[in-house]
């Protein structure tokens, strides 16, 4: 079946979910780790938080509530996690059995694309729910409800996933050294492959770094441009910074990045890294040009969509989805 969600092997943007309704509610109103993060510092005197204990690794630490010795706070946290659990599975089953009401709202969408949904058989959710228990939550709740709904699709968590996207553009590298980068919209995931003939010599994990100046909304134009130019300097930087760190002698790097790439295009209408497009149209090649200036050589970049570098672990398999969990949903079908 032709994907309609894909043009000349690129997700197009018609593909994002977050946007996407089940009846009359936004996806992005019913499911994303933040709103999980609200719902668990609403309730933080009935969780026993602390003061300023929710800050740094909540969803961690809400991993100890749902199984706390004390239960009032037990019943609490299986609340908030059981209820984001049947979100989850309400949103995942609707791909499959969508309600008119949702064919509606959903007006972007024709019976092509929900066609193409129903035809696949696996999803796989990747990304930023790293608590296991929270995860086995959802899973039960996706489960249940997908029996209840006579659903036969098998949904499979993948635990651990952080630099699954460097892992997937490590797939692309057949021979030389590279950098590879996954620019996500809280944290930087980098590493450094070297394979000599096919073979792997190098493949090296590195630190994470925290994303810069991808805010932009109630932003106007002027503001935009300088906020993109000190993004695109960001970058460079990070690259640069790396590139020292592991005295880089390639001349590829693979970067995935929190948009829809076309052809080495980004498109202009969405979050944070959207607005590079505004200081280059094609900014593939502007970004490698500003790459080779600094590290005095010819540099080729080559960006992709990120949910799109995941799916690069499962490219050999057929009909599924893979679903990433992270500020957003992110969403790509491997080819």
């Amino acid at each position: 079946m032709k994907n309609p969600f894909k043009e000349k092997g690129y997700m197009l943007p018609i593909a994002s979910i977050n946007n996407t309704y089940v009846d009359n509610q936004k996806v992005s109103d019913l499911f994303r780790l933040s709103l999980i993060k609200k719902s668990i510092l609403d309730h933080k005197d009935e969780l026993g938080l602390a003061e300023g204990e929710h800050q740094g690794a909540l969803l961690e630490r809400f991993n100890d509530l749902v199984q706390s010795d004390v239960p009032s706070i037990r019943e609490k946290a299986l609340e908030i996690a059981t209820m984001y659990g049947q979100r989850l599975a309400r949103i995942l089953s609707n791909f499959f059995r969508p309600s008119e009401l949702t064919k509606r709202n959903q007006k972007r969408w024709t019976e092509e694309h929900w066609a193409y949904w129903q035809s696949i058989e696996q999803i796989y959710l990747v990304g930023g729910i790293t608590s296991p228990i929270l995860t086995k939550i959802f899973f039960n709740e996706i489960k249940s409800h997908f029996k209840a709904k006579g659903l036969d699709k098998e949904v499979v968590f993948i635990a651990g996933s952080q630099n699954l996207g460097t892992k997937g553009l490590a797939t692309l590298v057949e021979d030389g050294e590279y950098l590879l980068f996954d620019f996500g919209q809280t944290k930087i995931k980098r590493a450094h492959h070297i394979k000599d003939k096919g073979e792997t010599k190098v493949d090296i994990i590195l630190n994470t770094i925290d994303s810069k100046y991808l805010f932009y909304k109630e932003k106007d134009q002027e503001e935009l441009v300088h906020i993109a130019e000190n993004l695109h300097k960001y970058i460079v930087d990070v690259i640069k910074r790396t590139a020292s760190e592991v005295a880089f002698e390639g001349n590829g790097i693979h970067l995935a990045i929190a948009n829809y790439v076309n052809d080495g295009k980004l498109y202009p209408n969405r979050g944070g890294y959207a607005k590079l497009s505004t200081i280059a149209n094609h900014y593939e090649s502007f970004l490698s040009d500003e790459v080779s200036k600094e590290l005095g050589r010819d540099i080729h970049v080559t960006l992709h969509h990120d949910t799109s570098a995941m799916a690069l672990n499962f490219k050999e398999e057929q009909q599924i989805a893979v679903l990433s969990i992270g500020t957003a949903f992110g969403v790509a079908f491997p080819d």
